[in-house]
């Protein structure tokens, strides 16, 4: 009914546009106008399309509308790379200035089907193969061409593409490009394939952002070698001050920020949090470089190791204490808050909660010890994948034990918050807890289960 009731409105409100607009009524105000076609294009129909198609319509109306309707169409910017960069920026070019402004989202990406091949490249001798490759190609020139072009783009979105080298008599852009958020998921950088005399460039150079996303960014030979980028010959963006970005998100090993490491790497004084997701130990040891080149200033860690505990069982290895050596949490020197999440797996190949709860007691136990024990405020443990009592029972003699090691070795902390899942009751999970914690910790009431989410 609701949804039923913002289409009438929001038709009706059209409505009345178009019959002032036939009776040479006095104009509405451009903001009112705004207004109406963004409550149009907002509205949550079965086929979105169709408002799109309507408010392309509406530009079609009136030159009072046009450049109304046409910022609204283009303030997301959805870019299959199969259409064509070079022709999406040909058209920026040729088009009036208040297109390209009104772009506040840019989302660059291909399709990769079921049972294709992991690298796009694997077969260029064939027609077939080169145009299969062609879904995926993107020339970094174009792409910030683009970019570039749109002056009030907030946030930008690319995946999972196979990014080229930089052509070297090319000059690099002018300036960098101050952003939102920049989201960089599983693109294959692929700097000396295709392009003839192509160089390897350092992306984060080229931009600032409050928030990065970077998440199994991987660079390869043609022949399927690992890149190893010579600090020397990879380009970079030269300025005063180096890219500055807030929060970072890394899901895995991430060779754009290990080739920013490189060049100099962001500017540590202005992060403020970071979240770390590795997947295996490659990653881990890569984000251990991470932490000792920005672990200083951020106030607030996020860690997640539950992928490299399923990436060890799989493989047949074993996760011991020595396992958490690659990633120490020591360059921490004024972290206020923690995050460990505690995420079980449940597929036909993981082992019982039991072992995880004691791979991830084990991982905990390595972190805490490493952590310089001043600074720390809050600290978190979420158990978001736990559905029952029993369940979270069986873990919280686990968790219990981190707690009272966190309590111990960080006495300025002043809450210690264990997240738990939407179908737990936290008064529950509390009595639990305080079942479990030494009686010492307990009566200092600082322990409290919160449901959370996301994790």
């Amino acid at each position: 009914m609701r949804i039923a009731r913002l289409a009438q409105y929001a038709g009706a409100a059209a409505l009345v546009l178009c019959m002032s607009t036939a009776t040479m009524a006095p104009a509405t105000p451009p903001e009112v106008t705004a207004l109406i076609f963004n409550a149009l294009n907002a509205l949550p129909v079965p086929y979105p399309r169709a408002n799109r198609r309507s408010i392309a319509a509406c530009s079609l109306v009136c030159s009072a509308w046009r450049p109304i309707a046409q910022a609204v169409l283009f303030a997301d910017v959805s870019l299959a790379v199969e259409k064509g960069l070079d022709n999406f920026r040909a058209m920026l070019e040729a088009a009036p200035p208040h297109i390209p402004a009104a772009v506040r989202a840019l989302s660059v990406w291909t399709r990769k089907f079921p049972g294709e091949p992991a690298d796009p490249l694997a077969d260029m001798r064939t027609e077939e193969g080169r145009a299969h490759a062609a879904r995926f190609l993107v020339s970094p020139v174009v792409l910030m061409c683009i970019v570039e072009a749109m002056t009030d783009l907030r946030r930008l979105s690319i995946s999972p593409v196979v990014l080229l080298g930089w052509p070297k008599d090319v000059p690099l852009p002018s300036r960098r490009i101050v952003l939102r958020h920049l989201g960089l998921h599983g693109i294959m950088y692929r700097p000396f394939a295709l392009v003839p005399d192509a160089r390897a460039f350092d992306l984060l150079s080229f931009f600032d952002a409050d928030v990065l996303y970077s998440a199994r960014n991987t660079a390869m030979y043609p022949e399927g070698r690992t890149v190893q980028f010579p600090d020397s010959e990879v380009l970079a963006l030269k300025t005063p001050d180096p890219p500055r970005v807030r929060r970072i998100t890394v899901n895995g090993g991430d060779c754009f920020i290990s080739c920013n490491l490189g060049q100099g790497g962001l500017d540590p004084e202005v992060i403020r949090t970071l979240t770390l997701r590795p997947t295996d130990l490659a990653s881990l040891a890569a984000d251990d470089a991470i932490l000792r080149r920005y672990g200083r200033n951020p106030s607030d860690i996020s860690l997640n190791v539950a992928d490299v505990l399923e990436s060890q069982w799989k493989t047949g290895q074993g996760v011991d204490a020595g396992t958490w050596d690659a990633l120490s949490l020591r360059p921490c020197e004024n972290l206020q808050s923690l995050r460990f999440v505690w995420s079980h797996r449940e597929t036909w190949d993981s082992p019982p909660y039991s072992e995880q709860d004691e791979m991830f007691d084990t991982a905990l136990r390595a972190f805490l010890a490493s952590m310089p024990p001043s600074t720390l405020r809050a600290f978190e443990i979420a158990v978001p994948s736990l559905v029952t009592l029993d369940e979270f029972n069986q873990t919280a003699r686990y968790v219990a034990r981190r707690v009272e090691q966190a309590v111990e070795r960080f006495p300025g902390r002043r809450t210690v918050i264990v997240g738990t899942g939407q179908r737990l009751a936290p008064d529950l999970c509390d009595e639990v807890m305080y079942g479990m914690l030494p009686a010492r910790i307990a009566k200092r009431g600082m322990v409290r289960c919160e449901y959370k989410w996301p994790y």
